[in-house]
């Protein structure tokens, strides 16, 4: 993870962000109800179990995807990834989840030519902790997804052109919804803050 004598650099702190979006996407899935829970085997991280998908299809689209967002955060391209649920039958979106990142300035390596941090590792474990533990609680309220339901993930950034055969993000707008504000958490390099937006049942 490019993390010794608590010095995380850049390309460090990207990936415990990709690892995050990770963890967190697998067990929204199946907290969500989205696939089977036979489909998932539990793990421990940041101290807590989470559900980790074992479908082929999805780790391999997680990958993919995740390698390309870790690769854009440290290069300071990545304002949000976003994951979205949405009913098979009719495409609506109705639940939205916003992982916002901002960029924060860190300090200067020892020989000036990129940027690091000294933030303890455990205290950046501890922070995700309590937001994937927020995650969790924040489930209880959500409405119940009594339709078939699938989920996407879409990136938005600064910059750049996008990969071959990457499509431009669509609008990803709920009628009619309510947004809930997570805990966020720091890397001392990067900065993310968790948000939910669900679409209000009549």
């Amino acid at each position: 993870m490019n993390v010794q004598e608590n010095v995380i650099t850049i390309g460090g702190s990207a990936q415990m962000i990709a690892d995050y979006l990770r963890f967190a996407m697998n067990n929204l899935l199946f907290q969500r109800g989205v696939y089977p829970p036979n489909d998932f085997t539990p793990i421990e991280k940041y101290g807590i179990p989470i559900y980790m998908s074992q479908n082929h299809g999805v780790c391999e689209f997680f990958d993919k995807v995740l390698q390309k967002a870790e690769e854009w955060t440290s290069k300071k391209m990545v304002k949000s990834v976003i994951f979205v649920i949405h009913n098979v039958a009719t495409k609506e979106i109705i639940e939205r989840w916003d992982f916002q990142l901002k960029y924060e300035e860190g300090n200067p390596s020892a020989d000036g030519t990129s940027q690091v941090s000294y933030k303890p590792l455990p205290k950046i474990q501890g922070e995700i902790r309590d937001v994937m533990r927020q995650i969790t609680s924040t489930i209880s309220f959500l409405p119940v997804l009594e339709q078939t339901c699938a989920f996407d993930v879409y990136i938005e950034r600064d910059g750049g052109d996008l990969p071959e055969k990457w499509e431009e993000m669509p609008d990803v707008v709920i009628s009619n919804s309510q947004t809930v504000k997570m805990r966020g958490f720091s890397t001392g390099i990067h900065e993310l803050d968790t948000f939910v937006t669900y679409k209000l049942m009549p």
